[in-house]
């Protein structure tokens, strides 16, 4: 079956979950529907739908032996302990599911393991699909994938749908890391059902992991002819452009995925990414519009936005704060990208909304004291260094170095030399006298040279009318933080 064509087990499992929200006592599905649900919903990895799958079973169809043999496949990978003790409790229960569900408790890499393994395949005439696909993944997980490779002949001979058994023994091989076995019953697979866009996407992979970029090209080029719309192809070939520098359909790319679906942080933060770097940041804005709605959480969406200058930044930051953002870290981060930008309206913006939503000052020292510093108001820098607490992050080590400098800076400009010369001589000599101090060689040394440098040009004697201070920055503090 083609992917664009409808499939009745995707839309069974989509009606299932849209009546989640009734009341089980109106909710009513056969047998046979709950258990196709359940093996869909496994193939999806969708274990929410899993469980409320068994649930209603449980209530609707108690004795059910089927149903029986799903939750023991459920609790195999849920938990070992709850498995074994489900076992216990279900050991008279008899099936060639309830057989490969008892041989997963066998010695994983063992001789015993394939011994055990291979009379139970001897014993058996075929198997289903879902028998194929746990006994598949039962060799994975006792690590005897050679002892599958070498029967697969005779598992071939057995199973009732061959594409089962290729599909998931490549995804066995993928998952040991062998893509080029992997490729093999891809190509396979795709001449047996050519109309499966998953399976050409899977094939993709596979080629890409083994750098066959020409012919994951072409991969790709199947799945997206038979589903244009196929997401993990589309995200593939967004990589694919990537590494091999055809930009001119990156956006292209990321205007359908995230159009697909708003909600995917990856795509999302991979297109902020790619726009960073270039700089493109109409692009960008374009991408934080398109999906902030689907992912209103991703700070990562209000960083950018900071970044880019994005016209909906206050509601943005708004959003994301009623939508679980509240915690003081995150807004420190938030501020320090805005301050990054040398926009001071958008750090503002950052601490009036944080204080204004969450009631209490973000108080954010170092940054309040650099932008003070910024804008000259230097009388301000002073008295805020000086009546500071010690825990004041303005006074850690990777700040300290900053903080002093901008505050002898502050004085000097001030004209209040004799303070700054008492400053510089007193930071020296702790230099001097404490060889140890924290921080890299090159900064102690840059502040050393500043501190004597300074008092060479204050000290008495000096002409202290040669230096203009508002002029003087040896450091690069005026240009470096904004």
């Amino acid at each position: 079956m083609a992917d664009n064509e409808p499939n009745p087990r995707e839309e069974l499992c989509e009606r299932f979950r849209a009546d989640l929200c009734r009341p089980t006592s109106e909710r009513y599905y056969s047998e046979d529907d709950l258990i196709e649900i359940f093996d869909y919903a496994g193939d999806i990895e969708d274990d929410y739908l899993r469980m409320e799958a068994l649930f209603l079973g449980a209530r609707l169809y108690p004795d059910s032996a089927r149903l029986a043999e799903r939750r023991a496949i459920f609790y195999l990978f849920f938990d070992e302990k709850v498995f074994r003790a489900y076992l216990a409790d279900h050991n008279d229960d008899a099936s060639p599911l309830w057989d490969i569900m008892r041989l997963n408790k066998l010695p994983k890499g063992t001789p015993e393991a394939c011994a055990a393994v291979q009379q139970f395949v001897d014993s058996m005439d075929e198997f289903e699909d879902e028998e194929i696909i746990q006994l598949v993944q039962l060799a994975e997980t006792l690590q005897i994938n050679g002892w599958l490779y070498d029967n697969l002949d005779l598992l071939r001979s057995k199973c009732t749908y061959l594409p089962t058994l290729l599909y998931e023994v490549a995804v066995s091989a993928e998952n040991a890391g062998d893509y080029e076995r992997a490729v093999r019953f891809l190509e396979e697979l795709t001449e047996l059902e050519p109309y499966a866009a998953e399976y050409w996407a899977m094939l993709a992979n596979n080629q890409l992991m083994l750098e066959r970029t020409e012919a994951a090209a072409a991969s790709l080029d199947y799945a997206l002819a038979i589903d244009p719309d196929y997401s993990e192809a589309l995200r593939t070939k967004l990589g694919l452009v990537t590494e091999t520098g055809l930009h001119g359909q990156f956006g292209t790319l990321i205007n359908r995925l995230l159009r697909l679906d708003p909600a995917d942080e990856g795509v999302a933060d991979m297109a902020l990414q790619q726009a960073d770097e270039a700089s493109d940041y109409e692009f960008g804005n374009a991408v934080i519009d398109l999906c902030f709605a689907g992912q209103p959480a991703n700070t990562n969406l209000c960083n950018k936005a900071l970044r880019f200058n994005n016209p909906q930044t206050a509601a943005y930051l708004e959003q994301t704060f009623h939508n679980g953002n509240t915690d003081r870290e995150t807004w420190l981060g938030l501020a320090e990208t805005a301050f990054s930008t040398g926009n001071i309206e958008r750090v503002t913006l950052v601490f009036d909304t944080y204080q204004r939503l969450k009631g209490e000052s973000l108080r954010h020292d170092i940054l309040a004291y650099k932008i003070l510093y910024h804008v000259g108001q230097y009388d301000r820098v002073v008295d805020l260094f000086m009546t500071l607490p010690g825990d004041s992050n303005l006074r850690s080590y990777e700040n300290m170095y900053d903080a002093f400098s901008m505050f002898i800076l502050a004085l000097l400009r001030l004209g209040r030399i004799n303070e700054a010369a008492g400053a510089a001589r007193n930071m020296l000599e702790l230099f001097t006298g404490e060889p140890d101090m924290p921080g890299d060689n090159y900064r102690k040394f840059a502040m050393t040279n500043f501190l004597r440098d300074v008092l060479a040009r204050v000290e008495e004697g000096a002409d202290r009318s040669d230096t203009d201070w508002f002029r003087y920055d040896p450091l690069g503090l005026d240009s470096a933080a904004i």
